[in-house]
């Protein structure tokens, strides 16, 4: 074979390539994935049989499926998460039962044209069963059951009403100890200045005794009305404490109001009430 016949042959060959000289320079295995680095830079990264079965998937349908069926949790989010599409968008928070997901889940739900976010529960078939809670973009915030305050003895358990930020009111049970005979824990309504100082409490009832204390006295547009007792049906002073009451059958000449000093039941007048 003649020179110009082996060069015609070299000129008809695919030239050499840097790019392919780079993937052919790279260590192959099972379960490996081809990605570049950079301009011209190939690189290989583990690619598990799972994930190369995602990528043979035709729609997100289907992707869900596949998803489930290996029992995947679902990705952790780290950052702000945003959702834009529709006119309820929402975030569906689901477990996955033996494979398969389980309706039974909780929803959060942005409803565009009453301006609320809100958070719902669904039934075992994924159907909307009710607003648990609900928060307007005026600032109101309803919920369908009740709402706890769980906090170990011996801590202020509050709920508290603010204006633009400074405390107004609050509804607590204090923080005095628990210790037995229905004792601490009391309830009390408590009242702040404009700068947001503890006032004082207006309301104390003791949980033990059931005995409401009002610091301010008490005004009442209507009558007041006293529980009635019988002369024998009267409390012990000790366990009363200090009040009024009312009995049906007071002594001849005396009144209807009898007031316990701690000690003993009197008359308006100051004389003893004969128990009977």
């Amino acid at each position: 074979m003649g020179t110009g016949t082996v060069d015609a042959a070299l000129a008809a060959k695919q030239p050499l390539a840097a790019l392919l000289t780079a993937i052919a320079s790279l260590a192959t295995a099972a379960g490996k994935g081809l990605y570049f680095a950079g301009i011209g830079a190939p690189a290989t990264y583990d690619l598990s049989s799972f994930v190369r079965g995602l990528s043979g998937v035709g729609d997100a349908a289907g992707l869900r499926t596949a998803i489930a069926a290996a029992g995947t949790e679902g990705p952790e989010i780290s950052s702000p998460l945003t959702v834009k599409s529709g006119t309820y968008p929402e975030i569906r928070i689901a477990t996955t039962v033996d494979g398969t997901p389980d309706q039974r889940a909780f929803k959060i739900i942005i409803d565009h044209p009453r301006r609320l976010l809100a958070i719902q529960a669904t039934s075992d078939f994924g159907s909307y069963i009710r607003n648990i809670i609900q928060f307007g973009h005026d600032g109101q915030i309803s919920a369908a059951g009740d709402i706890s305050i769980s906090k170990p003895p011996g801590t202020n358990r509050s709920f508290s009403i603010y204006s633009d930020g400074i405390p107004r009111w609050s509804v607590s049970a204090n923080s005095g100890s628990e210790g037995g005979g229905n004792t601490g824990s009391d309830f009390g309504i408590n009242r702040f200045s404009d700068n947001g100082d503890y006032l004082g409490t207006s309301m104390f009832i003791d949980r033990g005794t059931g005995l409401i204390t009002m610091s301010g006295g008490l005004t009442s547009d209507g009558p007041v009305r006293y529980r009635v007792y019988t002369r024998g049906t009267l409390p012990t002073p000790a366990a009363f404490t200090v009040g009024w009451a009312q009995v049906s059958n007071p002594e001849s000449g005396k009144s209807l109001f009898v007031y316990c000093n701690g000690t003993a039941w009197v008359y308006i007048d100051g004389s003893a009430v004969t128990i009977a």
